[in-house]
């Protein structure tokens, strides 16, 4: 495991606490996880950093609140999203030549984000709380629709349950 630089994309404050055990475990097994924020909450709860045992933050790509309409989240998708091409072209040569994992979670626009980056950037992508689906793109919107690109742009999901795993294409594939 420790061959890996590990990165966890964190967009929201829910995101980061569902991801808590997992960095915890990282950190218990001695490997010091990157923790890259989008910066969808902005800031990130201290409490929950302090829980989590994240003492830093090593990419932040917006600061700022985002105005909660759906065309200003889109809008702030797009300029997030250049900014962190260009932030991340400087990061991913910072790190060293080992093979790289970035590590997102869930439905959100920083999780499309994320693994869209990570893929970018030679990054293998791991999806926790994969396959979850509504069965209607509209419904929760954009949630719907970030879980269906999130799945496609994974390399390796983790499911919460049988149902979730049936709902990835590579899963119904390989039966």
């Amino acid at each position: 495991m420790n061959d890996c630089v590990y990165a966890f994309f964190i967009g929201t404050n829910a995101e980061l606490i569902k991801t808590m055990p997992v960095i915890s475990r990282f950190k218990r097994e001695g490997i010091e996880p990157l923790i890259i924020a989008s910066g969808q909450n902005y800031p990130l709860e201290e409490e929950v950093l302090e829980m989590s045992g994240i003492d830093r933050i090593d990419l932040q790509l917006a600061t700022g609140e985002i105005p909660q309409k759906p065309y200003a989240l889109f809008a702030w998708f797009f300029t997030t999203f250049a900014r962190g091409l260009w932030m991340m072209f400087a990061f991913v040569r910072s790190l060293d030549a080992r093979r790289r994992v970035m590590i997102v979670h869930g439905d959100t626009i920083s999780t499309v984000m994320g693994a869209v980056l990570g893929q970018l950037f030679g990054f293998r992508v791991v999806h926790l709380e994969a396959g979850l689906r509504s069965g209607n793109m509209l419904r929760p919107f954009p949630e719907e629709i970030d879980r269906n690109l999130t799945s496609l742009l994974a390399d390796v999901d983790f499911c919460p349950n049988e149902d979730a795993c049936g709902n990835i294409p590579r899963a119904r594939s390989e039966e």
